[in-house]
């Protein structure tokens, strides 16, 4: 299916804003019901390809301008907001059990607030090895 100019200039915005084909082709398929864009269709829009018009570029340019000074655009440029999330993702790890990502989550949230280093958390060095200790109640009844 060729595309019409405002279809074009929808993924071309979206892409500008740093949408991916997860969110594209959805977004795409509630704005024109009935149509459906081809992964063909969608990289046509794609501006790292090298096709698109000299006004195409131009509407990339100025939505990714505008995108990018936006304070809304991505909170997680504030540090404040990137630690909260980072403890968010550090609770979910812990919780499930993944020691090694949870760790690797604290060593970023001490990056993250001034209190690590680039060498791991804390500045204690990197976590190399976790190890898991598992204790059977009835031999260590047995041994005392």
């Amino acid at each position: 299916m060729a595309l019409s100019k405002e279809q074009r200039f929808f993924i071309i915005r979206r892409l500008a804003q740093f949408d991916g084909q997860t969110d594209v082709f959805p977004a795409f398929d509630l704005r024109w019901p009935g149509s459906r864009l081809s992964l063909v269709d969608y990289l046509s829009c794609d501006p790292a390809r090298g096709i698109l018009t000299d006004e195409e570029l131009a509407v990339f340019a100025a939505v990714r301008a505008s995108f990018l000074a936006s304070p809304y655009a991505a909170p997680t440029r504030a540090k404040d907001v990137r630690l909260v999330e980072l403890h968010r993702l550090y609770v979910k790890e812990r919780d499930r059990g993944a020691v090694g990502a949870a760790a690797g989550l604290l060593a970023q949230i001490a990056l993250e607030s001034g209190d690590g280093d680039d060498k791991g958390s804390a500045g204690i060095g990197a976590v190399k090895e976790v190890r898991w200790l598992i204790v059977d109640p009835a031999k260590a009844d047995a041994n005392a």
